[in-house]
This record gives C-alpha cells, sequence and structure tokens, in this order.
C-alpha cells in the first residue's frame, strides 16, 4: 500500500511539473536577447522564432539580426541538424558569444540587403553579459533544440 501511495505521488508530482514549453523558452530568450545582445556597429535587434519550413514540413528555427533597425541577416536551420552549442569561456573584445553548431554545413544564412546566401555550420551570437547570464541563454538553446528532436549526447543541462 505504502509503495503504491508513493508511486501515485510521483506520478502526480511528473504530471504536473513545470517544464518551460517551447513558446515559453522562444518568449525567454528574446527577452535575454533584447536585454544582453552586443550592440557593436548598431546591431539593435536579435531574435528568434519557429516556422514550418514548406517543402520539407519540418520544423525550423529562424535567428533575425537587425542593424539600424532592418533585417541584416537571416539564419535558418532545423533543430535536428545541430550537434552541438558551445560558449567562450573568457570575454573577448569586451563580449561573449554562443556558438550553435551544425553537424554538416546546414544552418542556411542569408543578408536580404544584399540577396548573397551561403550554408555555414556555425552560427555565432555576441553577448555582453556575465558568464552566469550567457549559460542561462545557453542552456535555454539547448532546451529548445532537444524539444524539437536535437540530441546533445554531451551537454548536461544541469551542469554548469
Amino acid at each position: 500500500m505504502k509503495k503504491t501511495l508513493t508511486l501515485i505521488c510521483i506520478i502526480f508530482t511528473i504530471s504536473f511539473s513545470n517544464a518551460q514549453t517551447e513558446k515559453e523558452t522562444i518568449d525567454f530568450l528574446n527577452s535575454m536577447f533584447s536585454t544582453y545582445m552586443n550592440t557593436f556597429g548598431g546591431m539593435n535587434g536579435l531574435t528568434i522564432k519557429s516556422e514550418i519550413d514548406s517543402k520539407s514540413k519540418n520544423k525550423e528555427f529562424i535567428i533575425e539580426i537587425l542593424v539600424d533597425n532592418r533585417q541584416f541577416e537571416i539564419s535558418r536551420f532545423s533543430p535536428k541538424n545541430i550537434s552541438s552549442i558551445i560558449t567562450n569561456p573568457e570575454p573577448s573584445n569586451e563580449y561573449r558569444y554562443i556558438e550553435i553548431i551544425s553537424s554538416k554545413n546546414s544552418i542556411f544564412q542569408s543578408y536580404p540587403n544584399s540577396n548573397e546566401s551561403k550554408y555555414i555550420n556555425r552560427l555565432r551570437l555576441n553577448f555582453t553579459t556575465n558568464s552566469d547570464e550567457l549559460n542561462r541563454i545557453k542552456k535555454a538553446l539547448i532546451h529548445l533544440m532537444k524539444l524539437n528532436g536535437a540530441s546533445f549526447p554531451n551537454q548536461d543541462l544541469f551542469k554548469n
């Protein structure tokens, strides 16, 4: 009887846990991006959103960078192609960064003002913040990718 009651309590706790949804994670990331993005070179906007690709019908994430309030760079990628998300341990030139790394050159990057585009395997996002806040952003990005099918065998969300 005691084991059954314990099992019911565990199931009840798991069922009502407060895991962050995709929308909540995106909202959190956009809030952190607007607070801590590096404004070097007139950059004044950094956002992430999700869409369903019209051709493949798979979910992809879009990161947009604005400079002088105009779209400067758009990066699109499928979470399933992301193999790692890393940070630099020490700031260089007054900023820290997060790199989103794909297993192949599967991050599509375009520049709307010049009609240029290319595929890359690393997307670097620069921030002016301390390492604790940068780590929170990294963990949220990993969580968002895992919610959508990415696997990071060597990255533990609960370890610094």
